[in-house]
């Protein structure tokens, strides 16, 4: 994903999975980029919330 303004070199990482059969994407800052290239898996948290909705609470990749 581009960075922001006058910073689009600086390509923010993305991580794309699978919940419920529906694609989502996890946006992770510049700075994390090696991170998430050396990466394996991602650990995702998830609450209900109200009226029974999913809400991401935490989200971190995994070596």
């Amino acid at each position: 994903m581009p960075g922001r303004k006058h910073h689009r070199n600086e390509r923010q990482p993305l991580v794309r999975i699978d919940y419920f059969s529906f694609e989502k994407e996890l946006v992770f800052r510049y700075a994390d980029t090696d991170k998430i290239n050396k990466a394996d898996s991602v650990r995702v948290t998830v609450r209900k919330g109200g009226l029974d909705f999913d809400v991401l609470e935490d989200y971190d990749v995994l070596k």
